[in-house]
């Protein structure tokens, strides 16, 4: 066939040259992440082990969902998404998102003992999969999944697909509050980002019911089906996706990210008061990190000619025959086939608005790290989304909470975080960083043993200034004995 029409949004994966469930796993947790970190928190920006830091590529992308499992393979090729798809999307009753996260140039630096700023640029794509029937709608579109006909369907929940892209351009500035000296140490951080909507593209099904039956020529079909479907889009097609498209500026908005860090520290020691640069050095017992991430909304103007929505009522002896979907190139050529199809299926009467406001993937997080000796940390984090799929072309990110041991030098990282995520439950990853260069999975690990619900990766390099360990500094930067 030419594209999967009714899985057109899914198209977007097509991109997966460059999310976000947990992101950078791992990673995200150590105090030498540079300007990266601001992505994880803007306040992190403030106070860091970085005098300057560059990042120049770093790529993110995951497939999570609710019923097939991945093998280490599929976590090691997780950039070939069609092949991932083809694994969960042959399940009656799927759930899932696939993020992807790409961070471009970007660079910060400090402006003195208290302040730091940084411009950041980054392309994010997520599609959301709600309560589909995948092994029906692959059978529809393609003809290939494993099913026997005749095959009698009864769909009630949500049976939605969502995708969307978009860029963004972001300015940071992060400032210390508290005294240098201060052994209760807060800093904040705020980005404000400009949106550069890429795309958007929804289909959503409800209470469809029916028989998909085959007849004597062994040419499938649907009978006594009833039910509505709706889709639509705005921006550009991703019909004939090309990476580059994702820098497309169709449509613009603003958001902004938002964090706060609060560090219970150690009492200064002699050494550290005399000889070493308090600047390189963590100096927190325990680090309290909260922030609100991607805030903010695009509007885009509907494409009338790939939106419409439709009730379907095949009764009697009608039969639609479902390689007519399957020759179909697009939303555009789906639409004028139902359209001249009014007997089946009837267009529901001012279902399209001009315009539609997706709301981006919202969440709280929180992260705690605690200072368990000498390089070695624990961390725990908690994500809490903030949108949901009320709304079928809204993105929306599930639960997780991670637990991460950690071993941390200014050049080598080790972390092993494992997570259990709303969707595809515990999972066991590593990633590794050396100097500039990092990479890992949150999965890689549960991967191995073939039981991994979710395969995900990323890989980036960045360049920077550490602060010299035994430096001279300036004598307000610092801290003074504390009792």
């Amino acid at each position: 066939m030419k594209t999967q029409p009714l899985l057109v949004a899914i198209s977007l994966l097509a991109m997966a040259t460059s999310a976000k469930a947990q992101s950078f796993a791992g990673y995200r947790t150590s105090n030498y992440t540079g300007v990266n970190s601001v992505f994880f928190n803007p306040a992190n920006a403030a106070d860091s082990r970085h005098k300057f830091d560059v990042n120049l590529i770093a790529a993110a992308q995951g497939v999570y969902n609710n019923t097939a499992s991945f093998k280490l393979d599929d976590v090691l090729n997780n950039f070939d998404t069609d092949a991932l798809l083809d694994q969960f999307l042959n399940s009656a009753n799927t759930s899932g998102l696939i993020p992807i996260d790409l961070h471009g140039p970007s660079f910060m630096f400090g402006l003195g003992a208290k302040s730091s700023i940084a411009i950041t640029t980054r392309v994010q794509g997520l599609v959301n999969i709600a309560e589909v029937n995948g092994t029906l709608l692959n059978e529809i579109t393609n003809g290939d999944a494993e099913i026997t006909l005749p095959y009698t369907f009864n769909q009630t929940g949500k049976n939605q697909i969502a995708a969307h892209g978009w860029g963004e351009i972001g300015a940071t500035y992060a400032r210390v509050l508290s005294p240098l000296d201060s052994r209760h140490f807060f800093k904040v951080g705020l980005t404000a980002k400009y949106l550069m909507g890429a795309g958007s593209a929804y289909v959503n099904f409800s209470n469809v019911s029916g028989t998909l039956s085959q007849d004597l020529t062994e040419k499938e079909y649907l009978s006594n089906t009833t039910g509505s479907i709706a889709f639509g889009a705005g921006g550009i097609s991703f019909d004939d996706f090309e990476p580059t498209n994702l820098i497309s500026n169709e449509s613009s908005g603003f958001g902004a990210d938002f964090g706060v860090i609060y560090e219970l520290r150690r009492k200064p020691t002699t050494e550290s008061l005399g000889n070493l640069n308090p600047r390189s050095q963590n100096k927190y017992l325990l680090k309290l990190g909260i922030s609100l991430q991607n805030l903010g909304s695009i509007t885009y103007n509907r494409d009338l000619e790939r939106s419409a929505g439709y009730t379907a009522s095949i009764t009697g002896n009608e039969r639609f025959y479902t390689q007519q979907l399957q020759d179909a190139d697009g939303l555009k050529e789906v639409k004028n086939l139902l359209d001249n199809n009014p007997a089946s299926f009837t267009p529901v009467a001012n279902a399209n608005t001009s315009s539609y406001k997706v709301t981006l993937p919202t969440t709280a997080n929180v992260d705690i790290d605690y200072a368990l000796g000498k390089n070695f940390y624990l961390n725990g984090a908690l994500q809490l989304p903030l949108t949901s799929n009320s709304i079928v072309w809204n993105g929306y990110q599930y639960f997780y909470a991670t637990v991460t041991p950690r071993f941390e030098t200014r050049l080598f990282d080790l972390s092993l975080p494992v997570t259990y995520h709303n969707i595809t439950g515990f999972n066991a990853g590593l990633a590794l960083r050396l100097g500039p260069v990092f990479l890992g999975s949150g999965s890689l690990i549960t991967a191995l043993a073939s039981q991994s619900k979710q395969a995900d990766v990323f890989i980036g390099l960045h360049i920077g200034g550490l602060f010299n360990k035994y430096s001279k500094v300036k004598a307000d930067a610092v801290p003074a004995a504390t009792n």
